[in-house]
């Protein structure tokens, strides 16, 4: 299979991304999403060539980010934003959307999130640098006021 041109800027710009990660992780994400473009067929079920490669794009950065929260823990939410997309209006709302959560869920809401997410409680409790009794009380609160807050949408 044949990549497109294109995506001979992929390096380039997850490098501008994660200017932090070493080289050789970077080329580790790439390689991840040519295997994955080429195990799900992408160049057929998405024959535009801009539209690949932002999925190349966000299945590269993903990985990238799986290797950050292993080795840096989790990432602030602004950083989080940028890292949703490439483009600047998708980064915007992501941004907003993730203050909102924190703002209105609070540390707690953002704990059961990541535990969502496939994150283990203690390696939250690793993470925030407390004891994962803390974290299994504030899971706990934050899960209620998560259950407390859809009933009220949900009418409850």
């Amino acid at each position: 299979m044949i990549f497109p041109a294109l995506f001979s800027e992929a390096k380039g710009r997850l490098r501008a991304k994660f200017q932090t990660m070493s080289t050789d992780v970077i080329e580790d994400g790439i390689q991840h999403a040519r295997i994955e473009y080429w195990q799900k067929n992408i160049g057929k079920l998405i024959p535009n060539d801009n539209e690949a490669f932002g999925w190349f794009l966000k299945v590269a950065c993903n990985y990238l980010c799986n290797e950050l929260d292993k080795t840096h823990g989790f990432c602030a939410i602004t950083e989080a934003g940028e890292l949703i997309s490439f483009r600047a209006d998708e980064q915007f709302v992501a941004k907003d959307l993730l203050l909102f959560l924190e703002k209105r869920f609070g540390k707690n809401g953002m704990i059961v999130i990541n535990h969502a997410k496939g994150y283990s409680l203690s390696e939250l409790a690793e993470s925030e640098k407390i004891s994962l009794d803390a974290i299994k009380q504030r899971h706990s609160r934050g899960r209620r006021l998560i259950i407390s807050e859809r009933e009220v949408l949900e009418g409850k």
